[in-house]
């Protein structure tokens, strides 16, 4: 049952119905929408299911797309909570027992986190209705994005990438770290032009994960790193350092600088 106080779903099934949320994710979004900044964000923190307060993940992303011109504070906090939910389904980065990288498992979270990154830009630039499942069924629809992202790593399994970093800090090869410093990247300064948007995101989503990521972050307003311990950057968010995400960020304006020349097709 719907209630007029709640921002209705866009997107429609095959036989033309709109997705609709369940009664009891209604309920909860109505009684949510009377608390503070300040009270959301907290109840929202809360990861662990049966904690009497726990938020719906379905109800987190409606305050988090509600929010997307609205308290910076609260959207940042929301989208913290949000990417936490995210990465606690997938699969684990280290392994339990010996701490040993699982590539496969990286391979994949990095797939989905990107894939979902993506998702969120869009709506902030306007309505992503691919966001809307999400509304519904959250752990049904990441769960459909994440055997698309294994699909994915399988088909590329054996296929190495030219772009080789320490696998412990994530750092570039020095000579290739100096030539970034060099060369000057893309120039977003058009990103208002209707053109530039048009082709921005189908160029972003063609870049490596990690720069893709990195991309989509920027793009949102997060800062690459900040004194303020409270603030969530990118580089804290991606669990890299500053340095090893402003080259990567660089090396991205040039293959999006590449793009837009004509140089290769997004």
């Amino acid at each position: 049952m719907s209630d007029p106080s709640i921002r209705p779903l866009r997107k429609k099934h095959p036989q033309g119905l709109l997705y609709t949320r369940v009664a009891p994710i209604t309920a909860k979004l109505v009684e949510l929408l009377p608390l503070s900044p300040a009270q959301l964000a907290a109840r929202c923190a809360i990861q662990v299911h049966d904690q009497a307060d726990y938020v719906p993940s379905e109800c987190l992303l409606y305050f988090f797309r509600l929010n997307h011109r609205g308290d910076a504070w609260l959207y940042q906090q929301l989208f913290k909570s949000l990417a936490e939910r995210v990465v606690r389904r997938l699969p684990a980065r280290d392994a339990l027992e010996n701490r040993q990288v699982d590539l496969k498992g990286s391979n994949v979270t990095d797939h989905v986190v990107a894939s979902f990154l993506t998702l969120l830009s869009r709506d902030r630039d306007g309505y992503a209705e691919g966001l809307d499942i999400y509304e519904v069924r959250f752990d049904f629809a990441l769960k459909k994005l994440k055997l698309s992202a294994e699909r994915k790593v399988r088909r590329h399994e054996g296929r190495t990438d030219p772009l080789v970093e320490d696998p412990e800090t994530g750092e570039l090869p020095p000579a290739l770290e100096a030539a970034v410093g060099t060369v000057d990247g893309f120039d977003p300064g058009s990103i208002d032009d209707a053109d530039y948007r048009s082709r921005l995101g189908p160029a972003i989503d063609t870049l490596p994960d990690l720069q893709r990521r990195i991309m989509v972050m920027h793009l949102e307003g997060f800062p690459f790193s900040s004194i303020d311990p409270t603030v969530m950057t990118i580089a804290k968010s991606l669990e890299k350092s500053d340095k090893t995400i402003r080259n990567h960020h660089k090396l991205a304006l040039l293959t999006l600088k590449g793009i837009f020349k004509g140089d290769r097709s997004p």
